[in-house]
């Protein structure tokens, strides 16, 4: 699916990825999804940390121990004008395209509880 990213958040994913450059191993990003996906969003005014929490979509290939499908796994991504930015998928999909960019609702077709508010998903 192509997203189209505006400019001003293109050039600043730029010189975040050169920041972080370990987030493209899948192994290496394991358990840093809070950290990397809050300093994204802080670069920006309008820039949001959402909490997610029980994947609906399988994730056969993931680094961790989880099962491929949980309701109680927690995860944590950036949303910027609409857009969701998870710089650490990897763990949970070492293919796939870095940093993962979807539209908020497909987000939230995918996970169980989506929030800005890490106590309305617990």
């Amino acid at each position: 699916m192509d997203i189209e990213i505006p400019k001003y958040i293109l050039e600043k994913m730029e010189t975040f990825d050169a920041t972080v450059p370990f987030l493209r191993d899948p192994y290496k990003s394991l358990n840093s999804c809070v950290a990397a996906n809050e300093t994204f969003a802080e670069l920006f005014p309008n820039g949001k940390t959402l909490h997610l929490l029980g994947n609906l979509v399988a994730f056969p290939r993931r680094v961790d121990e989880y099962p491929t499908i949980d309701p109680h796994y927690y995860h944590c991504v950036a949303l910027v004008d609409g857009l969701v930015f998870d710089w650490s998928r990897r763990q949970l999909d070492p293919n796939c395209r870095h940093p993962y960019v979807q539209h908020l609702a497909d987000v939230e077709r995918e996970w169980l509880k989506v929030s800005e508010r890490l106590s309305e998903i617990l």
